[in-house]
């Protein structure tokens, strides 16, 4: 069974996503042309040119997200399949707007949000960390609350040679800036990897350690 602590979940869905818009007209380039475009920028470094195909988040933090080549190569690999129709990566939501295709990057979460989900990661980190597998368990997301029991979390977390690894980047992160996600949170944690948190009726609760 894979491991909490090694798999990120993604959701469903095969290449472009095209959302509404705000302004419909010709476009000089169309989705799969623009989303090529921006893959090409991106995977060369030029950031401000990439920036320019993009809708959601400003050029600050557009910046920071994309400054490791590894977050890059990761973002250049999913839109490049979602481009061909393959969506292998995730699938990549375009919206026209004044007559021009923009990728649709995450929006950074509210200081709510972001001080909600990095509390609940902050507890599993802690709990995990001194080897309280009951209290980390029941802050696991709904799915994996429902394939584990603590025991098994505890063996699992024993055989993986890379679970304290993991637990530290989380950590060495928390600062960092959370992103809004269909069903909740994420948060960069370098090396094109993320911590997912999903929100549910209790809180925010940890889906993924990458």
């Amino acid at each position: 069974m894979p491991s909490v602590l090694s798999l990120r979940a993604t959701l469903g869905g095969l290449g472009i996503v095209l959302c509404s818009c705000a302004h419909l007209g010709p476009a000089p380039r169309g989705p799969e042309g623009t989303t090529r475009a921006y893959a090409d920028a991106l995977e060369q470094g030029r950031l401000d040119e990439a920036f320019s195909f993009t809708e959601g988040e400003g050029r600050e933090l557009f910046g920071r997200r994309y400054a490791d080549p590894h977050s890059r190569a990761q973002r250049v690999a999913q839109l490049r399949a979602a481009a061909d129709g393959a969506g292998a990566e995730g699938p990549v939501a375009l919206a026209l707007e004044h007559g021009a295709w923009k990728v649709l990057e995450p929006l950074p979460a509210s200081a709510t949000v972001q001080s909600q989900a990095q509390a609940a990661l902050t507890a599993f980190l802690d709990a995990a960390e001194a080897g309280h597998f009951e209290r980390a368990l029941g802050l696991l997301s709904a799915r994996w609350r429902g394939r584990y029991t603590a025991q098994r979390f505890k063996d699992d977390f024993g055989r993986e040679p890379l679970a304290r690894e993991r637990l530290q980047r989380a950590r060495a992160a928390l600062a960092g800036v959370w992103a809004i996600t269909a069903d909740g949170a994420e948060l960069a944690v370098g090396a094109g990897k993320v911590v997912s948190m999903a929100r549910e009726s209790e809180g925010f609760r940890v889906v993924s350690l990458e």
